[in-house]
C-alpha cells in the first residue's frame, strides 16, 4: 500500500497579520517591563512616622532611571509594526484595486492615511490610495479618529498611533517623567490595619524630588502622608502599597498634538491600540481575497 503524500501546501499568512503579531510580542515585552519597574523594581518605597502621630509619610526614591532602561526602544518597536500592519493592509486593497499586483510606483506611496477631518482624508487618499477603490476608500474613511471620535479625534487610538509613530521615527521617544500616580493600599495583602486621611501628592515625581532637595532633605519624592491604625491594638501592622510611581511621556518631548497624553501613564493608553488596529483589518477583511498575490 503506497503511503500518503503530506499535504505541504498551507496558507499564507498576510504580511499585515505578521505585523499585527510582532506588533502584539513587542507589547507584551512592554507590559512586563513597565509593570517590573512600577512595582518596585525601578524604586525604593519607605513609610516613616511622621512627627505627629499616628500619621506617616510614604517617600520614593528612584534606583533605576527611566532612562536607562529599554522602554522607548520596545515601545517604538511596538508602534512601528502596528502602524505598519495598517500600511501592509493599505498595499494589500492597492493590489486588489489593480487587478493583482500594483505597478512599483503606485506601490511606493501606497499608504494608510489616519486624519483629524474629512479635508485632510481626502488629500492623503488621493495621494497614498492611488489604485483603491471607491467602496474601500469609503470604508477606510469610516474607521477615520474623526469619524469614530468625532471632537475626541486625539484621543482615539489609530491617532494616538499614527503621531507616536510619526514622531517616534526620525527622533525618539522619552519615557523619563514618573508621575505619582494612584498610590493606595493593597487589601489582598495588607493586614490589620485602618487607613484614614491619605493624602496623595498630585502629579510629577521630578519635581516632588525637587522640592525635597530644595528644602534641605534626601533627594527622594514625597508620594503621600496619612493615619494608620492597628484594628487589632495586640497584633503588629501591615502595610503593602501599590500605584506609588508611573511611567508617563515626557511632557516637554511631546509634539503638539499628543499634549493629551503627558499626565497619563503609557499603560493607559496603549492597551487598546492593537485592538482597534485588529478591529480595522476586520472590517477591511471582506474586501481582501483568501491568499495574498504572489510577487
Amino acid at each position: 500500500m503506497r503511503p500518503r503524500r503530506r499535504n505541504n501546501h498551507r496558507q499564507r499568512l498576510q504580511p499585515e497579520k505578521r505585523k499585527l503579531r510582532r506588533a502584539a510580542e513587542h507589547f507584551k515585552q512592554l507590559e512586563a517591563q513597565l509593570r517590573g519597574w512600577e512595582e518596585g523594581n525601578g524604586y525604593t518605597l519607605s513609610i516613616e512616622p511622621d512627627a505627629a502621630p499616628p500619621r506617616y509619610v510614604a517617600y520614593a526614591e528612584i534606583v533605576r532611571p527611566v532612562e536607562d532602561e529599554p522602554f522607548p526602544l520596545v515601545l517604538g518597536d511596538f508602534l512601528q509594526n502596528a502602524r505598519s500592519a495598517l500600511d501592509f493592509l493599505a498595499v494589500a486593497l492597492g493590489d486588489v484595486g489593480a487587478g493583482g499586483v500594483m505597478d512599483e510606483r503606485d506601490a511606493l506611496v501606497t499608504a494608510f492615511p489616519i486624519a483629524r477631518n474629512s479635508e485632510r482624508f481626502s488629500q492623503l487618499a488621493k495621494g497614498h490610495l492611488p489604485t483603491v477603490s471607491e467602496p474601500v476608500r469609503a470604508a477606510i474613511e469610516r474607521l477615520q479618529p474623526y469619524e469614530t471620535g468625532g471632537d475626541l479625534w486625539n484621543i482615539e487610538s489609530l491617532w494616538i498611533l499614527n503621531e507616536l509613530a510619526r514622531f517616534d521615527r526620525p527622533r525618539f521617544l522619552h519615557v523619563g517623567l514618573e508621575r505619582i500616580g494612584g498610590f493606595r493600599l493593597n487589601p489582598d495583602t495588607s493586614r490589620n490595619v485602618r487607613i484614614e486621611d491619605l493624602h496623595v501628592t498630585d502629579g510629577s515625581f521630578y519635581m516632588a524630588e525637587i522640592d525635597s532637595i530644595e528644602a534641605g532633605e534626601e533627594p527622594r519624592a514625597q508620594l503621600a502622608t496619612f493615619s494608620a491604625f492597628p484594628i487589632d491594638p495586640d497584633a503588629e501592622m501591615h502595610m503593602d502599597w501599590e500605584g506609588a510611581v508611573e511611567i508617563t511621556f515626557d511632557r516637554d518631548r511631546l509634539p503638539d498634538t499628543l499634549s493629551t497624553l503627558a499626565s497619563l501613564p503609557i499603560t493607559a493608553w496603549s492597551w487598546n491600540i492593537l485592538p482597534d488596529v485588529r478591529a480595522a483589518a476586520r472590517s477591511l477583511a471582506p474586501f481582501l481575497p483568501d491568499e495574498p498575490p504572489r510577487w
